[in-house]
């Protein structure tokens, strides 16, 4: 009886392990080229988030640089407003807006306070 003939269920046992070893290297070897795609299109999303950001960065940057720099209320009192003031409530019309949200707005404030 020869070596082969009388070591056969070693022989196999050592073929199939090699089989499952290579089956696993393989399955590895995909999952990384996968995973490697799923970076790579994470990094473009990252990028791209990245460059929107920076752009309104610049627009803050930008609206800051062309506010005037004249504050809108009294020192004493921020009640109080002063010529610029008076403009820009005038501008945006906040009496009428003051008008429209009085009552909800202290709904709201006497439902954070609990009354």
């Amino acid at each position: 009886m020869g070596f082969i003939e009388g070591n056969l269920g070693y022989i196999l046992i050592i073929l199939s392990v090699i089989l499952g070893f290579g089956a696993l290297i393989f399955k590895a070897g995909k999952w990384v080229g996968s995973t490697d795609g799923k970076i790579s299109r994470l990094q473009a999303s990252v990028d791209s988030i990245e460059k929107r950001i920076k752009t309104i960065q610049e627009d803050i940057k930008k609206l800051f640089r062309n506010y005037p720099s004249e504050k809108t209320a009294d020192a004493s009192s921020p009640l109080h407003l002063n010529d610029l003031g008076k403009k820009v409530s005038d501008h945006v019309q906040a009496d009428v807006w003051v008008v429209e949200n009085f009552k909800s707005l202290v709904n709201e404030h006497n439902r954070e306070r609990g009354i």
